[in-house]
């Protein structure tokens, strides 16, 4: 089925994080908080929409459960951008995709952050440790969003590396997590054709 892909902006991202939350938890969860947040622009933010949902889960789930669910809702937020966001889905292109390893993904996590950052209430930021290495950085702008945003950070970074290059085996992980600071450090990993 064809569609007109849109522009990266604040609501783009606002129905992806939604788009995640009904495909991971169920319609019933997702309109139910959904319709409890405030209107208005802090209601747009991600990170205030994922603080709301990592808040409704933890007064029902224990952390390990709240944690597997960020990861998969990281993951189907990248699926859907993928399908509905023209700059992110033309990283999939096959001209990126046929570039070396090294460069692909060190281009590709620097195109990603420069296209998020504008628009959330968060900075994210790449670092180049080799050509087999990435830290990937999140700064959030409250301590409010709590360790799930590592998490879906993790199930982003891990869909973004098989989509990326699913040939190469490869580790994506949180290396430091400093929650009264907000912000963690995520370390991917690529090792030899699997």
């Amino acid at each position: 089925m064809w569609h007109c892909m849109e522009k990266i902006n604040r609501a783009l991202l606002g129905k992806s994080v939604w788009y995640a939350v009904e495909e991971i938890l169920g319609k019933e969860f997702s309109s139910a908080h959904k319709q409890s947040m405030s209107v208005g622009a802090q209601s747009e933010q991600l990170g205030f929409q994922l603080a709301h949902i990592d808040h409704a889960l933890r007064s029902v789930y224990p952390d390990p459960a709240v944690f597997g669910t960020f990861i998969r809702l990281g993951e189907s937020f990248l699926a859907y951008l993928r399908r509905n966001c023209e700059e992110i889905n033309h990283l999939g292109s096959i001209e990126n995709r046929l570039k070396p390893l090294p460069g692909r993904m060190a281009e590709s996590l620097r195109k990603i952050t420069r296209q998020l950052n504008p628009h959330i209430d968060m900075r994210i930021g790449v670092e180049i440790i080799s050509n087999t290495d990435y830290l990937f950085h999140v700064q959030s702008s409250s301590n409010e969003v709590g360790r799930s945003i590592s998490y879906f950070f993790v199930g982003f970074l891990k869909s973004f590396c098989e989509w990326m290059d699913a040939r190469k085996k490869f580790s994506v992980q949180i290396v430091k997590d400093d929650f009264e600071n907000a912000s963690s450090t995520i370390q991917i990993s690529f090792g030899e054709e699997g």
